[in-house]
């Protein structure tokens, strides 16, 4: 992949997974499956992988609950829906949502501290 290239398809993927953002982090979780697949295709792979091992980095620093971890898993890993992640924990549904956007909301706070050590 010619530089110049590069250089477009990182503006394209900080534009769509800003991690300093709410909507980026999410986007990233939503896009997860995808962005492995791409990787594993010969698409962007040292770019995706650069992404994904930092978003992995960053969740590790956030200091998630286990909660926060199993409702991560389940709805963006497993894709169950909230009402089935809630059944499995044995939750409401909007305790579930709760617990995911308390998660994405750390993940941002620890990408904003790194970006201010920049």
């Amino acid at each position: 992949m010619a530089h110049s290239d590069f250089t477009v398809m990182e503006k394209l993927l900080s534009t769509r997974y800003p991690i300093t953002k709410i909507f980026g982090v999410t986007n990233l979780l939503k896009d997860i499956h995808t962005l492995r697949e791409q990787r594993f295709q010969g698409t962007d792979t040292t770019l995706l992988s650069c992404i994904l091992i930092d978003f992995e980095r960053l969740i590790e620093k956030a200091r998630l609950t286990i909660r926060q971890q199993e409702a991560l898993f389940l709805h963006f890993e497993l894709d169950f829906t909230q009402a089935e992640v809630a059944e499995v924990m044995d939750v409401s549904q909007q305790a579930v949502s709760k617990h995911i956007d308390n998660a994405i909301a750390k993940i941002v706070i620890v990408a904003k501290e790194e970006d201010n050590k920049q």
